[in-house]
């Protein structure tokens, strides 16, 4: 019985796809145009120059899987980008980036995607938001079943100003508008360094007041927090290109209040990806400190830095470069109470983790330019609030690439990190408060809400 795959809904076989149907964008913002296998559509015809169109498909399959670094093309239905995804069975979308990409030796990128809920696109088929970042616009395609996409909105915004081979995803959140609704959160050039736009028809959600200050370069895609667990977004850190971080007090009625609270230009890096932030708190002196830990990437030429801030809830200080430790992979707890920083050994893959007060970042020896889920070689693993190591090795090394997705299991009343089949981290730790960087084993007992509710056999098959 051949083997089939069940991926996000959709049934694909593992073998090689001979599309009866391929989807090429006509023109951005129009109807996508539907062209038939025996007929190659004229967009593609640089592609194929001279060369016989009656094997265009099949041609078109393993330039695909060539150029996305996948072993079978179905792997790639799980990731939407903004070059091609899979629709369904034997259909293939193309976009204009993609037809332009085909003549050209250079790998073709994979982009962030995101795809909505009913409430949130306000349609029952499936709508997916996909951003291609090379001409800094996002698009909304509504897939109905058994017919062509259908182009809802597009909107322009910031793009970075290079690629480090690691897009950002993008940042959808629930704001405290009149109605309260799910809000896309952009990077702009404007006095705050973001936008909001309402997913389900591509506006901008305008603050309620204006800011007379300068435009923001921004270009990172923002990070944003509930400090009031409300279920909306009250705060937002968003950096300039040039280092300067700012935190945004988003109101009920979206008034929005601005302040510096770091000054990262002495360096010269660049900061053009993405911010992280997360609530938490840290020992200081015989107490704790309440307020939000922040983790920035920069980077130069094909160098990429690591900044882990820590920014007190009331802070009138604005924190200096030259205040973060410079650490290493083996350096003593950083002594800064404003943070820390770390030249990376490698290329950033995904986003940091944080569990239990430890920095988790995947890692890969190169750049990676192949569309589908990123991998990685090594992960990093630091004290949150000190950067130092919390494992024996703060490195640690994959047997061999693994895509870059963590999990948790309990093993023995223990934790084990996992990712894949790999065992990466067979005993978790956390870290402690009674002294700086140290360490303790995690347990479940750890955390009274983890409750298991069901356990099931490893089944196989479709359904």
């Amino acid at each position: 019985m051949k083997n089939l795959l069940l991926l996000g809904g959709l049934l694909l076989s593992p073998q090689a796809i001979s599309a009866t149907n391929i989807w090429l964008e006509q023109q951005i913002g129009q109807p996508w145009l539907v062209a038939n296998k025996n007929n190659p559509p004229l967009a593609l015809q640089n592609w194929l120059l001279d060369q016989e169109s009656s094997d265009w498909p099949a041609r078109l399959n393993a330039l695909l899987q060539h150029s996305y670094c996948t072993e079978q093309l179905a792997d790639v239905g799980t990731f939407a980008t903004s070059s091609h995804f899979l629709l369904g069975e034997d259909k293939v979308l193309l976009t204009q980036q993609m037809q332009r990409q085909l003549a050209e030796s250079a790998p073709m990128q994979a982009q962030p995607w995101l795809k909505l809920s009913a409430d949130q696109a306000q349609s029952t088929s499936p709508v997916y938001l996909v951003a291609d970042r090379a001409r800094g616009l996002i698009q909304s395609v509504m897939v109905p079943p058994e017919q062509a996409p259908q182009t809802l909105w597009q909107f322009d915004f910031v793009p970075p100003l290079n690629s480090v081979g690691f897009a950002a995803p993008l940042v959808l959140s629930t704001a405290d508008t009149p109605r309260r609704q799910a809000v896309l959160v952009l990077p702009a050039r404007n006095s705050f360094g973001v936008q909001m736009l309402d997913p389900s028809n591509g506006r901008v959600i305008p603050f309620a007041n204006t800011s007379t200050n300068e435009p923001m370069q921004a270009s990172a895609m923002p990070a944003v927090l509930d400090t009031d667990l409300n279920g909306a977004l009250d705060r937002i850190y968003q950096i300039s290109e040039d280092g300067q971080l700012y935190r945004l007090q988003v109101l009920p009625n979206l008034q929005v209040h601005a302040s510096l609270v770091a000054d990262l230009r002495q360096a010269g890096w660049t900061y053009n990806v993405a911010v992280t932030a997360s609530r938490a708190r840290w020992p200081i002196g015989h107490g704790w400190q309440i307020g939000d830990v922040v983790v920035i990437q920069s980077q130069a030429d094909q160098r990429q830095q690591l900044l882990v801030l820590k920014i007190p809830e009331v802070s009138n200080t604005v924190s200096q470069y030259q205040q973060l430790t410079a650490q290493g992979l083996s350096s003593e707890p950083a002594d800064s109470s404003v943070g820390w920083r770390l030249d990376l050994p490698g290329h950033i893959a995904a986003m940091p983790s944080i569990m239990a007060g430890v920095l988790y970042l995947p890692l890969a020896n190169s750049i990676q330019h192949c569309a589908g889920p990123k991998k990685m070689d090594k992960l990093l693993a630091l004290h949150l609030y000190h950067g130092n190591a919390v494992y024996p090795d703060s490195l640690l090394r994959m047997q061999t690439p693994v895509v870059a997705k963590l999990a948790i299991s309990a093993q023995n009343q223990g934790l084990m990190l996992m990712a894949e089949s790999q065992s990466i981290v067979p005993q978790m730790l956390g870290v402690r408060g009674d002294c700086a960087g140290c360490s303790e084993v995690l347990l479940p007992s750890h955390f009274p809400k983890w409750q298991r509710i069901a356990s099931y056999q490893p089944e196989h098959g479709a359904y």
